[in-house]
């Protein structure tokens, strides 16, 4: 559970260093937010309001802009993660997002890991299962594949002289290195 979390502390963080030292994208995607909620409201008036934002943002700025409700900056997939990076960052920081498709599928299955620990519902699991399902029995992600039955057995299980959860420890390692060049 804490890889988890430490997971999407550490999307959070990333997000918001990579905007603060380039906001353009960021910036022209909450300028069309911004524009597109005002004039659905208030057609007229919106053509009154002028929006100036500084030349330079700190890190609190930018997180209120990326996550204006005060919760971290998440992804529930690789994919929404991808989608994301496009949205806020510059085009040369979000290109670190296009992860491979190993490494993709770990990334789901670390966050259905996360949010099944976190939640038990039905739905977490189902989407577990489904994550844990789509891993290959070969390649970086072999370790993690297999039946899985009870998530505590699996997590605490041994895969040669590894714990699947020092392989979730090592692969998340990996990952987060290629995020960050």
């Amino acid at each position: 559970m804490s890889l988890g979390v430490y997971w999407e502390a550490f999307v959070h963080d990333l997000f918001v260093a990579y905007v603060t030292r380039n906001p353009v994208n960021c910036i022209t995607d909450f300028r069309k937010r911004l524009d597109k909620n005002l004039n659905e409201k208030f057609n007229l008036p919106a053509t009154w309001v002028r929006l100036s934002i500084p030349a330079t943002l700190n890190s609190k700025h930018v997180e209120r802009m990326l996550d204006p409700k005060g919760w971290n900056v998440n992804a529930t997939s690789a994919q929404e993660l991808r989608n994301k990076a496009n949205q806020f960052l510059h085009s040369v920081d979000a290109r670190n997002f296009s992860l491979s498709q190993e490494d993709a599928q770990f990334v789901d299955l670390l966050v259905a890991i996360r949010n099944y620990l976190a939640h038990r519902s039905t739905s977490s699991k189902s989407r577990f299962r489904e994550a844990q399902s789509s891993i290959s029995p070969t390649g970086k992600n072999a370790a993690l594949a297999g039946d899985v039955r009870d998530l505590a057995a699996y997590l605490k299980g041994s895969v040669g002289a590894e714990r699947r959860v020092h392989v979730i420890g090592r692969r998340l390692r990996e990952v987060a290195s290629a995020l960050v060049p």
